[in-house]
């Protein structure tokens, strides 16, 4: 399973891209020590067959969320 130290990954969606491979996109929030929001940005990890994926990768600034990923051609 994916998770990454410290950081509360949730929401997950998942989509075939092009290539073929799937990818998937989370949240990804990061909560003080007794549970305080403090900030958050989505993930994304990678998999050729669906059971060994790639680490979480933080993508856009903090405090963005981006929701789903929509395909057009190669373009996600």
């Amino acid at each position: 399973h994916l998770t990454e130290d410290g950081i509360d990954l949730r929401d997950p969606k998942i989509s075939l891209m092009p290539d073929g491979r799937l990818f998937l996109l989370m949240g990804g929030s990061l909560n003080a020590a007794d549970g305080r929001y403090l900030t958050r940005s989505p993930r994304v990890a990678f998999s050729e067959e669906g059971r060994t994926w790639t680490a979480p990768t933080k993508v856009l600034a903090e405090d963005h969320w981006l929701w789903r990923v929509t395909w057009h051609g190669d373009v996600g």
